[in-house]
């Protein structure tokens, strides 16, 4: 077979969650203005942007949770907007989501937590589900031996540290094997060892099934760069600019100088990656000028002679 021969070309990508033209108001607001996105099948996708950007009710759109005043979601090619209330709940079955602060059940104790959608949406016995947590525990680290992992599993939310309750609420996740995991801020309010060694469960979770496909939302720079295979900032309502993950690398050492030469948009993706992004809003706005004088720009000089 030739090399030329299409046969031996590898298989293109498989998109299995596309969105067009996704517009949403909450309070009045314009929160989503347009986001366009596909996700190929075993990538983890991170999103970043700035606070209230609209990340996290992007995720609540994939799941269900909201609905948009226009535009579409699929899943596999198969339309979730205006899907009915079954159509939907059989989609969400595949998908877990990991929500910001872990969103425990603060009266149930960690085996109900991980256990719960098992319990919920299947006719497993109890013994049974709580094989399935124990061995979910395990997969995220907690406990050493399974007498361990028994006795966490007994105890409440209240009773755990802030990274112990991120890995239950990871553990809870993955119970159903889903083939969809959303993170929401997976890492915030964490120490930097804990943080990181939750970044090793995320890619960990993706190594152990490459078809499962992960959307990571954070503001974390190192975790960003470390779990995604690719970044897409979300800006004013749109997706501003898609990249492979390494660049956050690239962005962080690029100087103020190197940054000058930049076009508006690219000046806004490496503000906020170096911690600016507040200061980069229109290409004329106040504050854009007050980036440009940051940057040594020549354009600012000029305009200030």
């Amino acid at each position: 077979m030739s090399a030329a021969d299409p046969a031996s070309a590898p298989a293109a990508p498989e998109v299995v969650l596309r969105i067009r033209d996704l517009h949403r108001k909450l309070g009045g607001k314009a929160v989503l203005k347009g986001v366009n996105l596909e996700v190929v099948r075993g990538e983890t996708l991170v999103i970043i942007g700035g606070s209230g950007c609209g990340k996290s009710v992007l995720l609540k759109h994939i799941m269900g949770i909201l609905k948009p005043d226009r535009g579409s979601i699929q899943v596999e090619g198969r339309e979730l907007v205006n899907l009915p209330v079954r159509g939907l709940n059989e989609v969400r079955k595949r998908f877990a989501m990991v929500f910001q602060g872990g969103a425990l059940f603060d009266s149930l104790t960690v085996a109900e937590n991980v256990g719960f959608s098992l319990a919920e949406h299947s006719s497993m016995p109890w013994h049974k589900i709580l094989a399935r947590v124990l061995e979910c525990l395990a997969q995220v680290k907690l406990g050493e031996t399974d007498a361990d992992r028994a006795r966490i599993a007994a105890q409440m939310p209240a009773d755990l540290s802030g990274g112990m309750r991120k890995r239950v609420a990871i553990a809870r996740a993955l119970a159903a094997k889903p083939e969809f995991v959303l993170y929401d801020e997976p890492t915030t309010g964490l120490d930097p060892p804990t943080a990181d060694a939750i970044n090793d469960l995320i890619l960990m979770m993706g190594n152990e099934d490459d078809r499962r496909t992960s959307l990571v939302v954070t503001h974390d720079m190192a975790s960003a760069e470390k779990v995604g295979d690719r970044i897409a900032f979300l800006f004013n309502g749109r997706i501003l600019s898609e990249f492979p993950a390494p660049r956050i690398g690239e962005y962080l050492r690029r100087t103020e100088a190197e940054a000058a030469s930049f076009s508006v948009d690219e000046r806004r993706l490496w503000a906020f990656v170096k911690g600016h992004a507040d200061r980069v809003l229109e290409a004329d706005s106040q504050d854009t000028r007050v980036l440009r004088r940051l940057l040594h720009a020549p354009a600012a000089e000029e305009a200030e002679a």
